[in-house]
C-alpha cells in the first residue's frame, strides 16, 4: 500500500501533524491498540497542554534548546493552540501557574477533539503495528510491518521518546532514526522525582512547601537552582520544583532547599534576632513557625542540632542560633535514587537538533525525512510546555510538507 506520507506515533506530534496536512493521502501507524495514551494522562489527567505566557517567556522553559524551537513557537504559539480547540467548542481555564486544561480538566475532550480532526480529513490509522524495518529506496520510503509492507513518498516519525513506557514511549523512534544514519542524545529521565537517603528516618510524606528556592549540588558546587512548589512522598521529594531540575539530577547529589523567602542566611538572621529579641519568653519553635515553615521540618533540623523542642528564645545561644539559620537556608537532603522513566514525565535526549532544520522539522541526512515532538533532543518544564512542544513542531512539519506540496 502507498501513501503520501506515513506517520509512526498517535500522539499529540502525530496527530497534529496529520490533522494540519492538508494534500495527499496520510496514514498514521501507532503501535498501541488506540491513539493519544499519553495525552491521556497527562497533567494528572487533566491535560495542561500550554501555558499561557508570552511566546518570548515561553521559550526560556526549554533549557538550552529554546532557540531550536523559536521559528516552530513563532509559527504555532500557546494562543494557535487555545484558539484551535475553542473552535473545536473546548473552552478553557487558566490555574494560578499561567497552565491552560479544558474547562471540563478531561484529557479525553482533547483526545476526542483531535481524533474528530483527523476523521474530518480522512486520515487513515493502522493500529497495534510492530514495524520491523524501515528504510528509503529511491524516493520511496519503505515501512515492513506486521501489517505487511508500505510506501510512502514522505514520513515523519513522531513516536515519542522513553518515558512512561506503558504508553508506548519505548525508544522504538531511536532505533528507526539511526536507520538514517542520525545520532541519538544519550536518553535520560526528565521531570521525575527523587528518592531521599533515610527518607524514613524523619518522614515528611504528605508536606508541600509553597513557592519555595531549591538547588542541585554536586561535589559542592551548584548545578542548578528552581523556585516552585516542593512535596514530600513517601520515600523522596516531588513537586514542579524538584521535576524542574530532575533533568540535571544523579544519585549523591544533594539537595538544599531554603524554607523562608529571605534570600540568604544574612538577612534571615537580621529578622530572626529582632523576632527573638520581641519574643524572648516564647518557645524557639513558635517563632519560626512565623516563617511558616512546617512544624515537622522544624522538629527534623532540632533533632540534627540536638536543640531540645522546648528552648526558649532568650536561651539560645549565637553557635547554636547559626547553625539553625544555615539549615533553615540550606534544609539539606541526599539523593538516594532518581526515578526513571517509567515515572519520568518526558525525556531529556533523543534525535540530536544538529541533524535538524529548526524551520521546517526535516532532516538534514534524508530529504522528506521529518521528526517531531519528544522524539527530538527536546525538553521543557512542567507546565503544559512539552505537550506544546509537540504541537508546534508537528504543526511545523505540516506546513513545511504543504509547502513542498504547492512545488
Amino acid at each position: 500500500m502507498s501513501y503520501d506520507t506515513i506517520i509512526v506515533g498517535a500522539g499529540a506530534a502525530g496527530l497534529f501533524t496529520a490533522i494540519n496536512i492538508k494534500k495527499g493521502s496520510v496514514l498514521i501507524l501507532e503501535k498501541n491498540f488506540s491513539a493519544g495514551k499519553k495525552i491521556l494522562i497527562s497533567g494528572g489527567s487533566k491535560c495542561n497542554f500550554t501555558n499561557i505566557e508570552s511566546k518570548e517567556e515561553l521559550l526560556k522553559h526549554y533549557y538550552e534548546h529554546g532557540n531550536f524551537l523559536k521559528h516552530a513557537i513563532y509559527n504555532y504559539s500557546n494562543t494557535d493552540i487555545i484558539n484551535y480547540f475553542g473552535e473545536m467548542g473546548i473552552d478553557t481555564k487558566i490555574d494560578e501557574q499561567g497552565r491552560v486544561f479544558p474547562q471540563s480538566e478531561k484529557s479525553t475532550d482533547i483526545l476526542k477533539a483531535l481524533l474528530s480532526n483527523c476523521d474530518d480529513r480522512n486520515i487513515a490509522f493502522h493500529y497495534n503495528t510492530k514495524i520491523s524495518d524501515i528504510f528509503k529506496k529511491g524516493n520511496d520510503f519503505i515501512i515492513k510491518s506486521n501489517k505487511g509492507i508500505l510506501l510512502s513518498k514522505v514520513l515523519v516519525i513522531a513516536s515519542g521518546g522513553k518515558s512512561y513506557p506503558v504508553t508506548g514511549s519505548s525508544g522504538d523512534g531511536y532505533k528507526f532514526a539511526k536507520k538514517f544514519n542520525h545520532s541519538i542524545i544519550y536518553p535520560k529521565p526528565a521531570l521525575t522525582s527523587f528518592r531521599i537517603e533515610n527518607s524514613k528516618k524523619f518522614s515528611l510524606y504528605g508536606l508541600s512547601l509553597k513557592r519555595k528556592c531549591i538547588s542541585l549540588y554536586r561535589m559542592g558546587k551548584e548545578i542548578i537552582k528552581a523556585k516552585n512548589d516542593i512535596l514530600f512522598t513517601h520515600n523522596g521529594i516531588s513537586g514542579p520544583a524538584v521535576l524542574n531540575i530532575s533533568r540535571y539530577a544523579e544519585r549523591g547529589d544533594v539537595l538544599k532547599i531554603n524554607l523562608t523567602d529571605f534570600a540568604n542566611e544574612e538577612m534571615l538572621k537580621k529578622d530572626l534576632i529582632k523576632k527573638i529579641k520581641e519574643n524572648r519568653k516564647k518557645k524557639i519553635i513558635n517563632i519560626l513557625k512565623m516563617y511558616d515553615i512546617p512544624e515537622r521540618i522544624i522538629i527534623v533540623i532540632f533533632n540534627n542540632l540536638n536543640i531540645p523542642l522546648d528552648l526558649y528564645a532568650y536561651e539560645l545561644k549565637k553557635g547554636i542560633r547559626e547553625d539553625l539559620i544555615y539549615s533553615i537556608v540550606n534544609f539539606t537532603l541526599y539523593i538516594h535514587k532518581v526515578d526513571g522513566f517509567n515515572k519520568a514525565m518526558v525525556t531529556r535526549g533523543g534525535i540530536d537538533l544538529g541533524e535538524i532544520n529548526s524551520k521546517t522539522m526535516e532532516s538534514r541526512l534524508v530529504k522528506n525525512l521529518y521528526f517531531a515532538g519528544e522524539i527530538l533532543d527536546i525538553d521543557g518544564e512542567t507546565g503544559g510546555y512539552n505537550i506544546q512542544a509537540a504541537f508546534s513542531t508537528g504543526k511545523l512539519v505540516a506546513d513545511s510538507i504543504n509547502f513542498n506540496n504547492e512545488d
